[in-house]
């Protein structure tokens, strides 16, 4: 915040001056059996600003020659008071009695206050638009989307509810697709993400978390024959962290819909681990779809580039979700489920 005047108090000390007569003629001798008792010295009036005298007249130099001490210090009292948040929260509010009585969008009447809750809707991506990394983006939204289309890659993302710090809870896990119902695959992570909504003019109603958070991947990592000649996948666990942002809107016909936003790094170890099932016992490298100008992140300041940017967004509509709703300590959306591969996979 900028001041374009400070006022500063100048402080004027009023000094007595003493007029004596300096006639030596008329100086009367003392007499040595005299005791003379001095006349006590006045006392300094006490400093005082004249009352007639404008601050604002003040001589420009007394402003600049004020010592340091006299001008107040206001401006770190006053900056969190003055400085409005450019990120706020919601907050719960008005009170209620049902979710009618709730007017703002995507309100319910929860504990007689309407809050932001999505609920029972249940998303599934169903378009995504590779924005990093750059120079393998269209390739990869390519790759993505056929997988997406196929139902080969159904990411869900289903609202928990708040918790007593005034988080919502997401889960984003991966589905299954059959008869036009979802469910969570039960052998992959479902992640429990936990974060804030928020309201500005530039970006709407959005929810996110107050840093980046840990994203769990379970990602398959090649094909092997077990013991009875079956080809089965090998699965592998990554872990990156990510800026994620979800935004409620609704489509043409009114229903709900989320925009997403995801964004963060892969290191180029993890990403030559990533082995996607063509079938047949073939598999495409996650290396294969990225450009070597991809490659363009120093995650340890080692002078050498190690990681990969990405940055998606992606649309996700409501779905049919008959899977068991999350249980009250969310024990049945497990963020990191008992997963064993085959023991040919090791080999």
């Amino acid at each position: 915040m900028t001041y374009s005047r400070r006022i500063v108090p100048i402080l004027l000390s009023g000094v007595a001056l003493l007029a004596a007569c300096d006639d030596g003629a008329n100086d009367p001798t003392p007499d040595p059996d005299m005791t003379v008792t001095p006349e006590p010295e006045p006392e300094p009036e006490p400093d005082m600003l004249d009352p007639d005298m404008n601050v604002m007249d003040a001589e420009p130099d007394a402003v600049i020659d004020a010592e340091p001490d006299m001008i107040p210090d206001m401006m770190p009292d006053m900056i969190p008071d003055m400085i409005p948040d450019a990120n706020p929260l919601v907050m719960p509010g008005p009170m209620c009695v049902e979710d009618e009585d709730c007017e703002a969008d995507w309100r319910r009447c929860l504990g007689e206050q309407c809050r932001v809750d999505l609920r029972p809707d249940t998303f599934v991506v169903d378009a995504i638009r590779v924005i990093e990394p750059a120079g393998s983006a269209e390739l990869i939204e390519t790759f993505v989307g056929d997988a997406v289309d196929d139902n080969l890659l159904n990411l869900l993302i289903e609202p928990g509810g708040y918790d007593d710090m005034n988080q919502f809870l997401w889960y984003i896990g991966n589905g299954g697709f059959r008869n036009n119902e979802y469910d969570y695959l039960g052998q992959y992570p479902v992640q429990n993400f936990y974060g804030f909504w928020r309201d500005t003019e530039e970006d709407g109603l959005h929810w996110t978390p107050d840093d980046q958070v840990a994203f769990l991947l379970n990602v398959p990592t090649g094909q092997v024959e077990d013991g009875e000649g079956n080809t089965v996948n090998c699965i592998s666990q990554i872990v990156t962290t990510v800026n994620l942002t979800l935004t409620p809107d609704r489509n043409e016909q009114g229903d709900a819909v989320l925009r997403a936003s995801l964004s963060g790094s892969l290191l180029h170890t993890d990403a030559e681990r990533v082995q996607f099932p063509l079938g047949n016992g073939a598999t495409l490298a996650l290396t294969d779809l990225l450009s070597p100008e991809d490659l363009n992140i120093d995650t340890d300041g080692d002078g050498e580039n190690d990681a990969y940017p990405f940055a998606f967004d992606a649309d996700a509509s409501s779905i049919l979700f008959i899977g068991e709703p999350p249980n009250e300590d969310g024990s049945n959306r497990d963020p990191n489920p008992d997963f064993m591969n085959p023991a040919e996979c090791n080999q």
